[in-house]
């Protein structure tokens, strides 16, 4: 949903066609996603990891990601036990929960909502938390992921807080919408629900921004037509 935000174009080709190309990986790109994956791992054993296994962990994605080779393999590895190290140290004490689907109704329509982690702190108060391992976007707390979120939290979990946690920035942000901006993120996704059930994508044309999208190069008109793909 917050991709159709940004560019409903985009979100058409994405997840509707599921056309548009791919980037091609470069190697920092493959480090993000070893850190993914160990982030992942630790979420699903829960189980207390230590400074070596965090390390062995750490060569062992990042060698699965073709990087254990790479020239900059040492420099590599430091960046990701930095982000992995403040991933450990900002879930300590807490005890941690199965993340699960959580839904979100709009009359015919529901959007899933997939937090990746979900943690109680000592106080009682539970931490419903989304991870990424990049840098925090500037408008990323207030678009309509970010409400869809905390909207399915309020319904789920009364009393929860939710949590933006960006490994790279090595910092957690409590997430607060005020119930008049919640109100409104709550409008335009029903608006949005019901323009892509009408066949609704146009593009958000841009210099800066069009040019790194994926489908820049078969972007074009797009029929009016009610769709299915979601059905």
């Amino acid at each position: 949903m917050a991709l159709y935000e940004s560019c409903p174009r985009r979100f058409f080709y994405t997840h509707v066609l599921q056309v548009g190309g791919r980037r091609t990986a470069t190697a920092f790109m493959h480090l993000h996603e070893a850190v993914r994956s160990v982030v992942a791992e630790v979420i699903a054993a829960d189980t207390p990891v230590s400074e070596q296994a965090l390390q062995d962990r750490a060569a062992a994605a990042l060698a699965g990601e073709g990087l254990a080779d790479h020239g900059y393999s040492a420099e590599f590895r430091d960046l990701a036990l930095v982000m992995l190290r403040f991933f450990l140290a900002n879930r300590t004490d807490a005890v941690a929960e199965t993340p699960v689907a959580l839904t979100l109704n709009f009359g015919g329509e529901e959007i899933i909502v997939r937090p990746d982690e979900v943690l109680v702190r000592p106080d009682g108060v539970r931490a419903v938390r989304r991870i990424r391992t990049g840098h925090m976007r500037s408008a990323e707390s207030k678009d309509v992921g970010a409400a869809a979120l905390m909207l399915a939290v309020k319904q789920a979990f009364p009393g929860a807080v939710v949590e933006l946690v960006h490994l790279s920035d090595g910092e957690t942000h409590a997430l607060a919408l005020s119930d008049r901006e919640l109100k409104g993120r709550k409008d335009k996704l029903a608006k949005f629900l019901g323009d892509i059930r009408a066949g609704r994508f146009p593009a958000e044309v841009s210099s800066r921004t069009c040019p790194n999208c994926p489908a820049f190069f078969i972007c074009g008109q797009t029929p009016t037509v009610p769709c299915k793909k979601f059905a």
